[in-house]
């Protein structure tokens, strides 16, 4: 949100701890739990993430389009810029979540960037309906494939090889996506003997 230099326009001036003042009033009090719950919008990380992705973009319309602004961010211009991202590999999640904090950044200047509508809004749902027909396309893993990659793996010898080996098991008898896996953490797991 620093980055984006607009840490002071994201909230309004109600009080900032969420709890009315002492002997305040209903509205003193409905003003507070307002904040309370715009604050809660987005997280931290969304925030930092958001000023991350947002300063990407900022950059590419400096080297690629410097007579474009940056902010009222011209729906072409983040077409342009969406074909860009996909022609460098990005995934759709990546894509769609640079787009997000692009918008979240002009919305969070007093800017509506509309994406829901004309040609951008298009593009947004051909990018969508084009990688999920690529990803309906991916045959699962059978049983067999799974067997010869934890056999050419050998057995285990060290810890980060019986992690591995988990690992592959894990996913496959539980047939989990890889990115379900990465976000997988031991507090996730539950040991039942």
């Amino acid at each position: 949100v620093a980055a984006l230099g607009i840490g002071h326009r994201l909230f309004s001036p109600w009080p900032r701890d969420g709890r009315p003042v002492a002997g305040a009033d209903r509205i003193a009090a409905a003003i507070a739990t307002s904040r309370k719950l715009i604050q809660a919008d987005r997280a931290a990380l969304t925030l930092d993430k958001y000023a991350r992705d947002f300063a990407l973009f900022g950059y590419w319309v400096i080297a690629n389009r410097p007579t474009n602004a940056i902010v009222p961010t011209h729906p072409a211009l983040l077409g342009i810029y969406i074909g860009d991202l996909l022609n460098q590999g990005l995934s759709k999640g990546r894509v769609l979540s640079r787009v997000a904090a692009v918008q979240f950044a002009n919305e969070a200047l007093g800017h509506k960037l509309r994406i829901d509508e004309g040609p951008i809004h298009r593009q947004i749902r051909g990018l969508r309906r084009l990688t999920d027909v690529d990803r309906q396309e991916r045959t699962a893993l059978r049983q067999e494939e799974a067997t010869s990659i934890l056999e050419e793996l050998g057995p285990p010898k060290t810890l980060f090889d019986y992690r591995e080996h988990a690992l592959l098991a894990l996913g496959w008898t539980s047939a989990l996506r890889r990115s379900n896996i990465a976000r997988l953490r031991v507090r996730d797991v539950k040991i039942k003997f």
